[in-house]
């Protein structure tokens, strides 16, 4: 799983006055930023029997907390730690991956086959869109 964190969100979101109807703007962007990047990995994604793509999915929790039925974490007990609640997570967590096993070494390559990356470069070409949604939400 690609996991992406924010850093110095803290000191941005204490400077924001987050209104319930901004809060429910940010999270509803936060939640559409998630299904863009999910649908430009889909497109990226090598298919050989569609079981990899077909995977591909966003998750959300607006409490804010990762839930550890969450449809994109992996089943592993090392998965099983959720990270510590943070002051401004009440909006919502979003997630964008895949629960198969095999999906690190598409992704990243190993000694026999290539990268074939296909969540990173779709995070990567969504950056401006995410960056759009979300400042249209902070209006």
């Amino acid at each position: 799983m690609l996991t992406i964190e924010i850093r110095g969100i803290e000191a941005v979101c204490s400077k924001i006055n987050f209104t319930p109807a901004k809060k429910e703007r940010v999270r509803k962007a936060l939640i559409d930023s998630g299904f863009l990047i999910e649908g430009r990995a889909k497109r990226r994604c090598p298919v050989d029997t569609g079981r990899l793509r077909a995977s591909i999915s966003t998750a959300w929790d607006g409490s804010g907390r990762p839930t550890l039925n969450n449809p994109v974490k992996e089943s592993t007990d090392d998965d099983a730690v959720l990270p510590p609640q943070r002051e401004h997570d009440d909006i919502a967590v979003v997630r964008v991956g895949t629960n198969v096993k095999y999906a690190p070494y598409i992704e990243g390559g190993w000694s026999k086959q290539a990268p074939s990356g296909f969540l990173t470069p779709a995070v990567l070409e969504s950056k401006k869109d995410v960056v759009s949604l979300l400042s249209k939400a902070m209006e």
